[in-house]
């Protein structure tokens, strides 16, 4: 964590999370519209703004149920998460949660091969470009235990496609 907390741009996040919400959620959804396209106020804020914040909440709190109850447990039976390929699909590569749950140190969220994870994808591009340093993987020796010990190679094929 002393890494986060040294990080300036997450300090001023941290430091000024309410009013960044505040402009960034409601203002300038409301505010851009108005400008550019000569909506109301009264619309944009509920619909841009409002409607929108809701709409993501429902759908990313819809997105982590359906990782905890539809699917298979390929890395450890003992967890509530699964692995779906319609969440990982909706949640642009976030959907491989029993992978997640199991080895939450690697940056890579699941075994889902790149066609997939395009959450994935961006890290490995931003380290590319310099942006992000130091991922974290779990070694396959690591994950082929665990499965062997907790899960179901069967049912991890299914995550490898």
């Amino acid at each position: 964590m002393s890494d986060l907390l040294s990080d300036p741009v997450l300090v001023f996040q941290r430091k000024h999370y309410f009013p960044l919400v505040i402009l960034s959620c409601f203002v300038l959804p409301t505010i851009i519209p108005v400008y550019f396209w000569g909506e109301t106020a009264f619309i944009a804020f509920y619909t841009a703004a409002t409607f929108r914040y809701c709409f993501t909440l429902h759908a990313t709190w819809c997105i982590n149920s359906a990782a905890h109850y539809f699917g298979y447990k390929p890395y450890d039976h003992s967890v509530s998460p699964v692995e779906n390929v319609f969440t990982t699909i909706a949640a642009v590569g976030e959907g491989g949660h029993n992978f997640h749950h199991t080895f939450p140190q690697d940056y890579r969220t699941s075994e889902y091969s790149l066609k997939y994870n395009w959450t994935r994808v961006l890290i490995d591009v931003a380290a590319t470009l310099g942006l992000v340093y130091d991922r974290k993987t779990v070694a396959d020796e690591i994950i082929d235990r665990q499965v062997n010990n907790h899960g179901c190679e069967i049912q991890r094929g299914k995550s490898m496609m």
